[in-house]
C-alpha cells in the first residue's frame, strides 16, 4: 500500500500553486465573458502549442471504455479535432474481459498513445511497469491540467513516488444515489405530508396500511442491475440517515469503522423487523427485484418505494402513463431521533487516463489533453455553445450564481457522448455544469434537484472512495457482503433474534473483517492523517 502513497513534492507544490491561481476569473466564479465560449478556441486554432511542438501535429490513438457508440464517427470526435488540431482514432475496449484484452494489448507493444481505464485496470497496470511516468511532461505541457485537478485526486496517481496518470474524478461528489419515491397524491388523499423525520415516516406508512388496504406501503428491490453489477439493497440510506448510518464505513475518532458495528445498527434493525412484522414494507422485500418493484410502483400496487435516479427516470413516465393525476415527489433522508441525519455520496476517481509505454508521441498525448482542460475548451466541448447548446439562469444558491440550461434538443444530440471523451474534469467548475446534463429530462433533474441538492449540507463522501484496489477487501469483500446481507434479512424477518448480533460480528472478524479492517485503516492514515 506504501507505494501508492508518497506524492512528489515538487508536484504537488506546483499542482498547488496552479490549482490555488487557475486560470481566468470566469473558470473560478463564472462571471467573466469566457463563460459564453467565443468561438475562438472552437474554430480550428488549437491554442498556443509550445514550440518544441510545433509542426505538423501526429494522430493519436486513444483508447477507452466500452460504449453504445462509435466515437470516431460522432460529433465530439469532430469538435475536439477543430479546438486541439489533433486527428485522432478511438478504441474501445470490449464489454466482456476487458481486462484481458487490455493486458494483451499492452504486451504486444500497442500503439495507443492515451488510455483510459478503471482504477483496477490502472493499478494492475502500473505495478506491471507497462506505463509511463508523467511528472516530466506535466510539468512541460499539463498546465492546464495540473490547475484544474485537485491534489488530492493526483495523490491518488502516484505510484513508487512517479506520477502515471490523469485522474478523473467523480462529476458531483455530493450525489445521493438511493433515495424513496413516493406517491404524494396517496399522501394528500389521506391527509399526510411527505416525511421528514423518522417518526413522520413511520407514521405515514401506518396510515396507508389503515386508509388505503390495498396498497404496499413500502417496496424496494433487493438486487438490482446498475449496469456495472449487481446490488443489494438490503437497508434504505433513506432510512439509515435517521439512525446516524451513512456509508458502509465511518470515521470514529480517526478509526474507520464498518457499518455492521456502529452502535446505531440494532436499532435500525430492530426498526425494520418492526416495520415487516406490522406489515408496512414489502412481504417480498427478500425476492424484489428493480424491475419487480418498478412495475409496483408504476401500477399503482405501492405508494413509496426505494429507487435510484435510473429508476426514477424509467418509473415516471410509466406511472403517469397508468394514472395522469400521480403526483410524484422524494424524501429526504430522514431526521432520527436525537438529530440524526446524513446521506452517503461517492466521491472517487471514475478513471485514469495513461500513456503507456509504447507510445511514440507521449509529450502529443499529454498537450493533447492540456489543450481539451482549457477552460474555453472544456466548457465548449462538454456542454457546447451559450445559446445553442445551453442557456443561462441566474440563481444566487448555485455555486457560480446562474445555473446552465440545456438547449433541447440538440443539447443530447450533439453532447450527450461528450463524457467518454474527458480525461480529466476542471474539478472546481464542472459539479456545477454537470447539473446541465441531469436536466436533460424532468425526470432525471426532479429527483437529483430534491434529493441530492436539498441534501448537499448533508452528503457524507464515502471515506474509502479514494482507496486503491485493497487486496483483503478484493478477497473477502464478496464473502463479507453476503453475510452481512444474509444476516440483516434474516433480523428484519424474524428468521433470526437481534440478540445473536455479538456472535454475527464476530463471525464476520473471523471470515476476513478483522484483516479488511488493519488493510483499511493503514491507508486512511496514510492518505488522510500525513
Amino acid at each position: 500500500m506504501k507505494k501508492v502513497i508518497p506524492v512528489v513534492l515538487a508536484l504537488v507544490m506546483l499542482i498547488s500553486t496552479a490549482y490555488g491561481c487557475s486560470s481566468s476569473k470566469d473558470a473560478n466564479d463564472g462571471t467573466g465573458n469566457n463563460s459564453s465560449t467565443s468561438g475562438a478556441q472552437a474554430s480550428g486554432s488549437g491554442g498556443q502549442v509550445p514550440a518544441e511542438l510545433s509542426g505538423e501535429k501526429p494522430a493519436l490513438k486513444v483508447l477507452g471504455f466500452n460504449a453504445a457508440f462509435d466515437p470516431n464517427k460522432d460529433l465530439n470526435a469532430a469538435e475536439i479535432e477543430k479546438v486541439t488540431g489533433y486527428k485522432v482514432e478511438y478504441f474501445m475496449l470490449p464489454a466482456e474481459n476487458a481486462d484481458e484484452k487490455l493486458n494483451i494489448d499492452l504486451s504486444s507493444g500497442s500503439s495507443y498513445d492515451i488510455i483510459k481505464i478503471t482504477s483496477k485496470q490502472y493499478y494492475q497496470l502500473v505495478g506491471q511497469g507497462a506505463l509511463l511516468p508523467l511528472d516530466d511532461l506535466l510539468k512541460q505541457y499539463g498546465k492546464d491540467l495540473l490547475s484544474t485537478v485537485s491534489e488530492k485526486s493526483w495523490k491518488t496517481c502516484v505510484y513508487n513516488d512517479q506520477t502515471y496518470a490523469l485522474p478523473m474524478r467523480k462529476e458531483y461528489n455530493k450525489d445521493v444515489g438511493l433515495f424513496i419515491a413516493c406517491r404524494k397524491d396517496i399522501l394528500d388523499d389521506i391527509g399526510v405530508k411527505v416525511p421528514t423525520t423518522l417518526k413522520e415516516f413511520y407514521d405515514a406508512l401506518t396510515a396507508i396500511k389503515a386508509k388505503k388496504p390495498d396498497l404496499i406501503p413500502l417496496t424496494g428491490p433487493l438486487t438490482a442491475n446498475l449496469g456495472s453489477g449487481t446490488s443489494e439493497w438490503v437497508l434504505s440510506p433513506t432510512i439509515s440517515s435517521a439512525f446516524g448510518i451513512y456509508n458502509d464505513w465511518q470515521d470514529s475518532n480517526g478509526t474507520l469503522v464498518p457499518k455492521l458495528k456502529n452502535a446505531n445498527m440494532k436499532s435500525q434493525l430492530a426498526f425494520m423487523n418492526k416495520l415487516y412484522s406490522e406489515r408496512l414494507i414489502d412481504a417480498d422485500w427478500a425476492i424484489n427485484t428493480s424491475t419487480i418493484i418498478q412495475e409496483k410502483f408504476s401500477g399503482g400496487k405501492a405508494a413509496m418505494v426505494v429507487c435510484d435516479r435510473n429508476l426514477a427516470v424509467s418509473m415516471t413516465p410509466a406511472t403517469l402513463e397508468n394514472n395522469p393525476n400521480a403526483k410524484i415527489d422524494y424524501i429526504l433522508p430522514l431526521i432520527g431521533e436525537n438529530g440524526e441525519q446524513g446521506c452517503n455520496t461517492e466521491d472517487k476517481i471514475l478513471y485514469y487516463s495513461c500513456v503507456p509505454k509504447s507510445s511514440k508521441n507521449a509529450a502529443h498525448a499529454i498537450n493533447f489533453m492540456n489543450e481539451k482542460a482549457k477552460w474555453d475548451n472544456f466548457l465548449y466541448l462538454t456542454l457546447g455553445k451559450e445559446g445553442t447548446h445551453f442557456t443561462r439562469k441566474e440563481k444566487a444558491d448555485a455555486p457560480s450564481g446562474y445555473e446552465r440550461i440545456p438547449i433541447m434538443p440538440i443539447f443530447s444530440d450533439e453532447r450527450t457522448n461528450s463524457y467518454w471523451y474527458l480525461n480529466t474534469i476542471d474539478e472546481k467548475n464542472y459539479p456545477d455544469m454537470w447539473m446541465a446534463r441531469v436536466r436533460k429530462s424532468d425526470a432525471m433533474w426532479e429527483p437529483f434537484e430534491k434529493v441530492s441538492l436539498e441534501s448537499a449540507d448533508i452528503a457524507k463522501p464515502d471515506p474509502i472512495g479514494y482507496m486503491p484496489p485493497s487486496e483483503n477487501l478484493t478477497r473477502y469483500g464478496q464473502t463479507l457482503g453476503k453475510m452481512e446481507n444474509d444476516y440483516y434479512l434474516k433480523v428484519i424477518t424474524g428468521a433470526e433474534p437481534l440478540d445473536g448480533y455479538d456472535k454475527f460480528t464476530a463471525d464476520w472478524d473471523e471470515a476476513g473483517g478483522s484483516v479488511v479492517s488493519e488493510e483499511i485503516n493503514a491507508w486512511y492514515k496514510e492518505f488522510y492523517q500525513k
